[in-house]
C-alpha cells in the first residue's frame, strides 16, 4: 500500500511541477495583482521556479523513499529465504 501512495504522489506532484514550470503565464491572478516580485522574478517566473522545484527536487525525494521501500522489502525477502532454507 505504501509503494502505491508513493507512486501515485509522485505522479500527481510531478505533473504539477510540470504544469507550473512550463506554464507562461501565472495561475493566481490575486499573486499576481499584489505586485510582489520576490528575487526581481515576475510573478509567472516566480512560478515556473517553484514548479521546477516541486518538479526536480520534489522527484529526488520520490526516488529516494522508493529506494528505502525497495531495499526494505529486499532485506524482507532474503531473511524469509534464511529462515525458510
Amino acid at each position: 500500500m505504501a509503494a502505491l501512495c508513493l507512486v501515485a504522489t509522485a505522479i500527481v506532484s510531478g505533473a504539477l511541477g510540470a504544469l507550473m514550470a512550463f506554464a507562461t503565464s501565472p495561475w493566481y491572478d490575486g499573486y499576481a495583482s499584489m505586485g510582489m516580485a520576490p528575487f526581481g522574478l515576475t510573478p509567472a517566473e516566480d512560478q515556473q521556479f517553484a514548479g521546477l522545484l516541486m518538479w526536480v527536487p520534489g522527484g529526488l525525494v520520490h526516488a529516494g523513499a522508493a529506494l528505502v521501500l525497495l531495499r526494505r522489502l529486499l532485506i524482507d525477502q532474503a531473511a524469509g529465504a534464511r529462515h525458510a532454507g
